[in-house]
């Protein structure tokens, strides 16, 4: 359920309605939170943003995401989210960040792609973020959003490596792993899903006609028009 949530950014107190990101069936996010944001002066801000705060027992991850984002500085808004500075949400540093949109890979909704074409379009956000020095250490289907359009954008830097070696075949060794882990479990998933998708479309149907039988055996009107 959507609430109010206030915050300091720029010596601003701005406010949005939203609440912590969260993914069906148990994946919930508790210092990710995706807001709307009210008013009309937003501080140079895009209406739907995400803020991330500081997690107080993982400090450091949080220091190296916004370094990392820094670095990335010319990938932000295209293939990873843009980030805008930092906030403060009840005394807690938080990232600002531009919503990406799309759906995360884990997603339900997530479309069938062909393996070639996946394939392609996963590899270049992936190898521009490894041939500037980074090195992604949490390569999950949570973290890779589906926009359409044949564009995926990352996310999540808080588990990275950087400053790491930028010669072409370390580069297309570190991608090409990355690359055939997402695919593995993008598929695995998509079996899954439609595996349940046609388990309860069969459940649906023998509960529809064990009503029909049931409806056979109820008392019929006899006589009256049959208009």
């Amino acid at each position: 359920m959507a609430s109010s949530v206030a915050f300091e950014f720029q010596s601003q107190t701005l406010s949005g309605r939203g609440g912590p990101v969260s993914f069906p069936p148990h994946f919930y996010f508790k210092n990710v939170i995706k807001l709307a944001l009210e008013g009309g002066d937003l501080q140079g801000l895009p209406r739907e943003i995400v803020l991330k705060k500081k997690d107080a027992e993982n400090e450091s991850l949080f220091e190296t995401e916004q370094r990392c984002y820094d670095k990335l500085h010319y990938l932000q808004g295209r293939l990873i989210p843009r980030y805008y500075g930092l906030a403060s949400i009840d005394g807690t540093p938080a990232l600002v960040l531009s919503d990406v949109g799309g759906i995360t890979m884990l997603n339900e909704g997530m479309p069938w792609l062909a393996e070639s074409y996946l394939r392609e379009t996963l590899r270049k956000p992936l190898e521009e973020i490894r041939a500037a020095g980074v090195l992604l250490e949490d390569v999950s289907l949570t973290n890779m959003h589906y926009c359409g359009g044949g564009v995926f954008r990352v996310l999540d830097f808080e588990l990275v490596k950087m400053d790491q070696s930028v010669d072409g075949p370390v580069v297309r060794e570190d991608v090409d792993s990355q690359v055939e882990s997402l695919v593995d479990r993008y598929q695995e998933r998509q079996v899954a899903i439609r595996e349940l998708q046609s388990f309860w479309k069969q459940h649906s149907a023998v509960d529809c006609w064990k009503s029909s039988q049931k409806n056979e055996l109820l008392p019929r009107d006899v006589g009256g028009s049959a208009y």
